[in-house]
C-alpha cells in the first residue's frame, strides 16, 4: 500500500527528528513513538530551565519531557502540533497544573525545525519567548526580573556530527563552546505541505 501525502510528511519528518537528537550531543531525545510514520512523540530535553524548588524559582539543569500530537492535518497551516509537558512543569508558556503548551502562533514548520524552537522556548530563549501571553504569570515575572541571564541554556542543538563515508551521523564531534553572550541562532518557516 503506498503512502499518502500526509504520510510520506511524517516519515520525513521522523528522519529529520532523529538526526537533530543525533547532533544535539544528547540534549534532545526521542523516548516513544505512537503509530507508522508518527503522529506522537515523547521528546526529551535536557537543558537548563526554570525548576521549583522550596517556593523559590532557580535555574536548573534537568530533563523535561514533552508529548508532541500531530492533528490529522498536519501540516496543513493552522494544524499546529499539540504539546503537553510529562510531569511537572515551571515555565511561562506551560499552563499549571496541567502542563498543555502555548503555542500562539508560532512561524515554525517541519517537525525538526518545531522541535528545536521547543529546546529554545524551554531554554528561554528571548527571541522565542513571548511576554505578552503568558500561560504562568508567575514564572513570566521572573523571566521580566531575570532578561540578563537569559537564554537560561546559550545552546545550539544543531552541533557538528561525525559522519561515516554513507554521510550517516556516527557520533557528535567535539563542539566549540559558544562565546560568552552568544544567541542561538533564530528558525523561522512557514506551515504547509512540501
Amino acid at each position: 500500500m503506498s503512502q499518502t501525502l500526509r504520510e510520506r510528511r511524517r516519515a520525513n519528518d521522523f528522519v529529520a527528528v532523529q538526526e537533530l537528537c543525533a547532533q544535539s550531543g544528547g540534549r534532545i531525545a526521542i523516548e516513544q513513538t505512537e503509530d507508522t510514520p508518527p503522529r506522537q512523540y515523547v521528546l526529551r530535553f535536557a537543558v537548563r530551565t526554570l525548576g521549583p524548588r522550596a517556593n523559590a524559582v532557580a535555574p536548573t539543569v534537568r530533563d523535561v519531557r514533552l508529548r508532541v500530537d500531530l492533528p490529522d492535518a498536519y501540516p496543513n497551516p493552522g494544524s499546529m502540533p499539540r504539546v503537553k509537558a510529562v510531569g511537572p512543569i515551571y515555565h511561562p508558556h506551560f499552563f499549571s497544573p496541567g502542563g498543555d503548551m502555548c503555542i500562539g502562533n508560532a512561524p515554525l514548520t517541519g517537525l525538526a525545525a518545531f522541535v528545536e524552537w521547543l529546546g529554545r522556548v524551554l531554554v528561554l530563549d528571548p527571541s522565542v519567548t513571548n511576554e505578552y501571553s503568558p500561560a504562568n504569570g508567575e514564572a513570566m515575572a521572573w523571566v521580566r526580573a531575570n532578561r540578563a541571564s537569559l537564554p537560561l541554556d546559550p545552546v545550539d542543538f544543531r552541533v557538528a556530527v561525525v559522519r561515516d563515508a554513507n554521510g550517516q551521523a556516527t557520533r557528535p564531534a567535539e563542539a566549540e563552546a559558544p562565546p560568552a553572550g552568544a544567541r542561538p541562532r533564530p528558525v523561522r518557516i512557514a506551515w504547509g505541505l512540501a
